[in-house]
């Protein structure tokens, strides 16, 4: 019986309904780690989910270096090109692999995991500060404040 509802199970989220007036919104964290500053804000419809997966919370320091938790399977080693990747999908198994897998998959080859995917909708903001966005996405974010370097890219694309 339950018709709006939003679901955020350590910040990945998914909905049904709407929000009391409008649709749920939901913020992207800036990746710079600093807690409270929000990158931009998304308004998700009935039946989204968005999954993150990132480097900026988790991560250890060693002789000055820093290390993410997110292993490349390829080489097994950290996946340290990305600060974070923000996935937006109707199916939360898939937004949640993505997330990851585009993270992993690093600058060159994000891409190409995306279409293989289906993915549409997707926001990469890279180690050197580019924030990278699907045209599909970049309808949808209101930014807090808008990146100094950002590039969108077609969804078509991403997607195929």
């Amino acid at each position: 019986g339950i018709t709006h509802v939003i679901v955020n199970i350590g910040g990945d989220l998914g909905v049904v309904g709407t929000g009391t007036r409008r649709a749920w919104r939901t913020a992207v964290q800036h990746p710079d780690g600093q807690g409270g500053k929000h990158l931009a804000y998304i308004d998700l419809n009935d039946g989204e989910f968005v999954f993150t997966s990132g480097n900026y919370h988790r991560y250890r320091q060693h002789e000055g270096l820093r290390y993410g938790h997110l292993i490349d399977p390829r080489s097994g080693y950290p996946a340290n090109s990305v600060q974070s990747v923000a996935v937006i999908d109707t199916r939360g198994g898939r937004a949640d692999a993505a997330a990851t897998a585009l993270a992993v998959a690093g600058p060159d080859e994000w891409q190409a995991v995306a279409r293989r995917m289906g993915i549409e909708q997707m926001l990469r903001a890279e180690a050197d500060g580019t924030v990278v966005v699907t045209r599909a996405m970049a309808h949808r974010i209101k930014w807090q404040q808008a990146p100094q370097r950002l590039r969108i890219v077609s969804s078509r694309t991403a997607s195929q």
